[in-house]
């Protein structure tokens, strides 16, 4: 692991690289005290990761990594920074993944890199890594956008009213969760739902965000048709997960890491797709002809499938691990059968999204063979949970 360092202040860089290099000796730590002298260490060396002061003259730290962000993409953006006013934050916003405050718990930033790389290393393919990489801002549907900017202006807009538009946007969702758990907002718990982070941001940056995210062109009708399925399938799962939690009772945090992993489930997808336009559609055409599943083909197309590589952001973004273990396990069975109760709600929200029919993946009347007993067990409670759900769906509404 390569961390490169940059900060005009030679007394922080020593620092900062003395204790690296005392906690993670297979770290190989370079230096920088400038943007200029960052930038020339990234043309000769192979930099993982890169950590940056805000505040540096000439180029500062936003500059930096707006262009680390288009020439090294792979390389994890973190700000270490004192300066948290609006307007930085508002700059750093978009290149950066990760920002901490200064003074730094040394922990908390060797956790921060650990921890983007569990899920690295599950990818093969350079140029997933590359479409990761430039995803910091992944596009919104102008239709959210127009709805958020109606809600805010209202007279009766409130915070949960606009959370509620927020909330059918998992790009937008994301970016929230990624900035109220940064170092900006210093919160001592992990930030689980959109309204929390929405009440923290405040309406007129998640406008400016919005805005900054909308990019689908609505001239091109198959793009934002694709789109918008992915959309609603994520708040579809949201609902489903809503509605699970209810039968279990969960407690407020369960019921908020439930209902925040539903929306972001497959933001995956929606990094396949906003950088590989025409093969991914062309992937869910084939998924939807019933012939092999999206993550099957997903594999076979670029090495890795849709979990993986939703993880991976939101590991890159520091959303809370809760969300993050979700997403990467809601297609695997095996996994959910030995996970905490939000993981397993958020793996059958989706199944039961996407089998309507009210199939379970195994039969557990038909298991010839013996299967461990959390795996039996949380077959029964999916089959369970699917026949509650459809029959609430069936129900006459009064």
């Amino acid at each position: 692991m390569n961390v490169l360092l940059v900060d005009d202040e030679a007394q922080v860089l020593r620092g900062v690289a003395r204790t690296i290099e005392c906690e993670a000796e297979e770290w190989e730590v370079h230096s920088a005290n400038s943007a200029a002298e960052a930038l020339e260490c990234l043309d000769s060396e192979k930099i993982d990761v890169i950590v940056t002061d805000m505040s540096m003259p000439q180029m500062d730290g936003a500059e930096l990594l707006e262009i680390v962000e288009i020439r090294f993409p792979n390389v994890l953006r973190i700000v270490l920074s004192g300066q948290a006013d609006r307007d930085s934050v508002l700059r750093a916003i978009k290149p950066m993944h990760q920002y901490l405050s200064k003074p730094c718990d040394p922990d908390v930033l060797l956790a921060a890199i650990r921890r983007a790389e569990i899920y690295k290393d599950t990818i093969t393919s350079s140029e997933v890594l590359d479409a990761v990489g430039r995803t910091n801002c992944l596009p919104t549907l102008p239709s959210i956008v127009a709805e958020i900017n109606q809600e805010i202006d209202s007279d009766h807009g409130t915070i949960a009213t606009i959370a509620s538009v927020v909330s059918r946007d998992p790009v937008l969702s994301a970016k929230i969760l990624q900035i109220a758990n940064s170092a900006i907002f210093s919160v001592r718990q992990p930030i689980l739902d959109v309204e929390h982070g929405l009440s923290l941001l405040g309406v007129e940056m998640v406008r400016s965000l919005a805005i900054s995210l909308a990019v689908f062109s609505t001239e091109n009708r198959a793009t934002l048709q694709t789109a918008t399925q992915l959309f609603e399938h994520s708040v579809d799962v949201a609902n489903i997960a809503r509605t699970i939690a209810s039968v279990e009772e969960v407690d407020s945090t369960t019921l908020n890491t439930v209902l925040s992993a539903g929306l972001l489930h497959d933001i995956g997808k929606m990094i396949l797709f906003n950088a590989f336009s025409d093969r991914y559609t062309s992937l869910i055409s084939r998924s939807e002809r019933g012939l092999h599943q999206a993550v099957d083909l997903e594999k076979e197309e670029f090495g890795c499938s849709h979990p993986g590589i939703g993880a991976y952001l939101l590991e890159r973004w520091g959303v809370p691990k809760e969300l993050t273990d979700a997403v990467a396990a809601h297609h695997s069975l095996g996994i959910c059968s030995r996970a905490e109760i939000a993981t397993q709600i958020v793996y059958a929200a989706n199944w039961i999204a996407t089998h309507p029919d009210g199939a379970t993946p195994i039969d557990v009347e038909e298991i010839q063979s013996p299967m461990s007993k959390k795996l039996t067990k949380f077959l029964c409670q999916l089959k369970r949970w699917s026949i509650h759900y459809r029959e609430t769906q069936q129900a006459p509404t009064s």
